[in-house]
C-alpha cells in the first residue's frame, strides 16, 4: 500500500551528518545516542530491532550482525562494515550491560530524538525514528545499491515494500536528467 505523503520522508546526507553531531552536544548519554542514530541510519535496521539487540546478535568471526525475529519472524543477517565493526567494538568495550546494546525503551529513543534534532535544526515533525529506514533505503539506492540487496538489508519479502522505502534525492534526479 502506498504510504501517506507526509510519511514519505528521509533525512539528507546533511540531516544524519547534523544529527549524529547533535548526539556530541547531549551533556549525558551523547555517545550512546550517537551509537543508536549511527547503526540506525547504516542499517536500516528498525527501532525494535536496535533496542532488543544482544551482544549474541554480533558474530565476530564471520564479521555479521543477526537481528532475530525481526517484524515478519524472519532472522536477518548483514555484515559488518569496518564503521559498524569499529562502532561495536568500541561499544563493547564499553558496555554499560551484558546484554542489550540499548537499554532503553521506545519512548525515551524517540524523545532523546526529537531534542537531538532540535539541536540539529530540523524542524520537520514527520521525521522520527522509522525515516532512518527510508533513509537507509534512499542512500543505498542512491549509491548504486540493487533492488534486491536494499531488499536484503532491510528483510522485505516484496520488493515493492522496498521501493516504497526509496525517495528520489536531488543528486539522483539530476544524474538521471544527465542521461538525456
Amino acid at each position: 500500500l502506498p504510504e501517506p505523503k507526509g510519511k514519505q520522508e528521509f533525512y539528507t546526507t546533511d540531516e544524519v551528518r547534523r544529527i549524529l553531531a547533535a548526539c556530541k552536544q547531549l551533556p549525558n548519554d551523547g555517545e550512546f545516542f550517537y551509537d543508536l542514530f549511527f547503526l540506525a541510519a547504516k542499517t536500516g535496521a528498525r527501532q525494535g530491532e536496535l533496542l532488543k539487540m544482544t551482544w549474541s546478535c554480533i558474530d565476530w568471526e564471520a564479521n555479521t550482525l543477526t537481528f532475530y525475529d525481526t517484524k515478519n519472524h524472519d532472522d536477518r543477517v548483514l555484515p559488518l562494515t569496518m564503521e559498524l565493526r569499529g562502532l561495536l567494538k568500541r561499544k563493547w568495550r564499553q558496555r554499560i550491560d551484558d546484554d542489550r546494546l540499548f537499554p532503553i525503551n521506545r519512548d525515551k529513543a524517540l524523545r532523546e530524538l526529537r531534542k537531538i534534532q532540535d539541536i540539529a535544526g530540523i524542524t520537520n515533525m514527520n521525521k522520527n525514528f522509522h525515516t532512518f529506514r527510508h533513509t537507509a533505503a534512499t542512500h543505498m539506492f542512491a549509491n548504486g545499491a540493487s533492488l534486491p540487496e536494499v531488499k536484503e538489508v532491510l528483510g522485505h519479502r516484496n520488493e515493492r515494500t522496498t521501493m516504497r522505502y526509496s525517495h528520489a534525492t536531488m543528486a539522483g534526479k539530476q544524474r538521471a536528467l544527465a542521461t538525456l
